[in-house]
């Protein structure tokens, strides 16, 4: 049970992203803080999930499929 869920240093940590990055998730709606009094939490599998969907959407482009690449010197 403990494992659902990440502080905000842990996710950082976890994901190698930045602070920035983190509240630009949360920001977005796309990643929800929980909290009791001071201990605010995030749930580990909408960090996760969101940061896969940034990630693919880097690597694929506007249109969702692979950038196509042209080779140096064509």
């Amino acid at each position: 049970m403990a494992d659902d869920w990440w502080t905000k240093a842990q996710a950082i940590k976890h994901l190698g992203i930045t602070r920035q990055t983190l509240s630009g998730y949360i920001t977005s709606g796309a990643v929800t803080v929980y909290g009791r009094g001071r201990e605010k939490l995030l749930r580990r599998e909408e960090v996760q999930a969101e940061y896969r969907r940034r990630q693919l959407k880097r690597k694929t482009g506007r249109w969702g499929h692979a950038a196509r690449r042209t080779p140096p010197g064509t």
